[in-house]
C-alpha cells in the first residue's frame, strides 16, 4: 500500500476485518471452551513510520507475534500487545484471576502465539475465500522487547516498498474482562493491489 486508501477502500477492508474478527471469535470460543470476543475498535491506514508509536512509547516493552503469508499474495501479519495488555490477555486465555500474570514465560508466550495463529488463520482464510486467492501462513514468531524492536523486522522488510499499512486496534472481551491489542495487516505492494481489485468485485450483500 504505497499511498493512503480511499474511504471506499477502507470501507471494504473494514468489512473484511469485521468478518475475520467474527470468524476468529467463533473459532477461539470453540477452541477455548468459553466465549472470547474479538472486535475492531479503530481501523486506519497508517504510515509505516508511525508503527512503533501506535501501541504507546516505542521504548516500552510489548509482546508481538509475527506471521508471514505467501501464495498468490504475500506479506505479514503482526499482533502487538503492550505488556500490561499482554498480561491481562493471558489471564483471559488461561482463565486465571485478574492480575495473576506478571511475567511472560514459555507457557504464556505459547498461549499468545496459539491465539495469534488461530486468529490470523481465520482472517486469512476468510480473505482468501472472498478474493479467490491462495494464502499460506507461516508458524508464529513471538518476541518480547521494546515496541520498536518488536516491529523492527516488519518495518525493515517493507520500508523500501510500502509507505502505509492497515492497522486495527482490537478489543478482546471474555466473561466480564477486556483488554486491547493491535493488529497489523501488511501485504506486499503488488499483493495489496491484487487483493483490492478482487475485493471490489465481491458482492457484499451476500456476505
Amino acid at each position: 500500500m504505497k499511498k493512503k486508501l480511499s474511504r471506499k477502500d477502507i470501507a471494504i477492508w473494514k468489512r473484511i476485518l469485521e468478518a475475520g474478527s467474527r470468524n476468529a471469535s467463533n473459532a477461539l470460543t470453540e477452541m477455548l471452551g468459553f466465549p472470547l470476543e474479538m472486535s475492531a475498535v479503530v481501523l486506519a491506514n497508517m504510515p509505516i513510520s508511525r508503527f512503533p508509536f501506535l501501541a504507546g512509547n516505542p521504548e516500552e516493552v510489548s509482546a508481538g507475534i509475527r506471521l508471514v503469508f505467501t501464495g498468490d499474495v504475500s506479506g505479514q501479519i503482526m499482533l502487538v500487545f503492550p505488556l500490561a495488555s499482554a498480561y491481562q490477555f493471558v489471564d483471559m486465555l488461561m482463565e486465571r484471576p485478574k492480575g495473576a500474570t506478571r511475567e511472560l514465560g514459555e507457557v504464556e508466550i505459547s498461549a499468545l502465539s496459539e491465539f495469534a495463529n488461530v486468529a490470523s488463520c481465520c482472517f486469512v482464510r476468510d480473505l482468501a475465500d472472498r478474493a479467490r486467492v491462495s494464502m499460506d501462513m507461516s508458524p508464529p514468531e513471538a518476541v518480547v522487547d521494546m515496541t520498536a524492536a518488536v516491529l523492527e523486522a516488519t518495518i525493515l522488510h517493507l520500508w523500501e516498498q510500502t509507505d502505509y499499512a492497515l492497522t486495527m486496534e482490537t478489543l478482546f472481551r471474555s466473561e466480564g474482562s477486556e483488554t486491547n491489542g493491535y493488529f497489523f495487516f501488511v501485504p506486499d505492494v503488488g499483493s495489496a493491489d491484487l487483493l483490492m481489485n478482487r475485493l471490489k468485485a465481491v458482492k457484499w450483500n451476500q456476505s
